[in-house]
């Protein structure tokens, strides 16, 4: 299973793909045009230690999980963090995962001090890749009309076009399993399984979903985490014997990667049952 991490600028993506994979990839912007930040992490199963206990193998192979930690969205000089626009290797990145993880800020923007807010945050990115779905939608439509014999593909493709006019991601479009293997070579980001992670600071690391967002994301059918990044890659970076402690200082019963992992093979098996 790929993960790809993405979110607007000063959101703390860098900081929450540490926390995720125990990396320590240099937080605050990426140098390099189109690079992004790459980690794996084998996910704990009770289930393969217990096969393994049984059957002794040479060697226990767990699932994984590949993280893609993808750069924010460009932002134009004097722009707010959230007025941005997916460039094009971002977006061609993107379609490589099987998932994909918004991380939304939760704490004040540290370069402007502007409140957090993210309803605002999650509609943006929602309309990003709505956009870029019709826009794709709309160029192979306007080739298959001068085509013969493309009428089931036309007809496919107009109720996509008919769920992103409505604002409405292509995820929650009933379809059947010939017309899902259909879509599946155009890459559409909205068809992705989606995962909300509010990132924030310490102090709000128990408090919750703000108010609004649990009806926005019961709305849209998204789950939604909330994990300091900050906190969490300090724990990340210890040893796992110290690790307990941290957590039942803080109060956190477990470490943002164990709730993560469960949450998105509940989001992954929903959504290929859902297909």
């Amino acid at each position: 299973m790929k993960a790809g991490i993405a979110g607007f600028p000063r959101s703390g993506k860098t900081t929450i793909f540490n926390a995720l994979t125990g990396q320590h990839a240099s937080v605050g912007g990426f140098t390099e045009p189109g690079k992004v930040h790459l980690g794996a992490i084998k996910v704990p199963d009770a289930r393969v230690d217990r096969l393994s206990e049984i059957f002794r193998p040479r060697k226990t192979t767990y699932a994984e999980i590949v993280f893609v930690d993808f750069p924010a969205p460009a932002r134009e000089e004097g722009a707010s963090a959230h007025a941005t626009a997916l460039d094009t290797t971002t977006l061609a990145q993107m379609r490589e995962s099987d998932a994909l993880v918004q991380v939304v800020r939760g704490f004040p923007d540290p370069i402007t001090g502007a409140l957090a807010n993210p309803a605002r945050d999650i509609d943006s990115f929602k309309s990003e890749l709505l956009l870029n779905d019709l826009v794709l939608i709309e160029k192979r439509l306007e080739r298959l009309r001068k085509e013969k014999g493309k009428e089931a593909e036309i007809g496919l493709l107009t109720r996509c076009k008919t769920s992103l006019d409505a604002e409405q991601p292509l995820r929650r479009l009933d379809l059947s399993s010939e017309e899902a293997t259909a879509l599946a070579g155009f890459g559409f980001l909205s068809r992705r399984p989606l995962m909300l992670v509010l990132n924030v600071g310490e102090a709000d690391v128990r408090a919750g979903l703000p108010a609004g967002v649990p009806e926005l994301l019961a709305a849209e059918g998204l789950q939604g985490l909330v994990l300091s990044g900050q906190i969490e890659m300090e724990i990340a970076a210890l040893e796992p014997e110290d690790r307990r402690a941290f957590l039942d200082d803080l109060g956190i019963s477990e470490a943002a990667r164990e709730r993560f992992i469960r949450a998105a093979y509940e989001l992954l098996d929903q959504f290929s049952h859902h297909r």
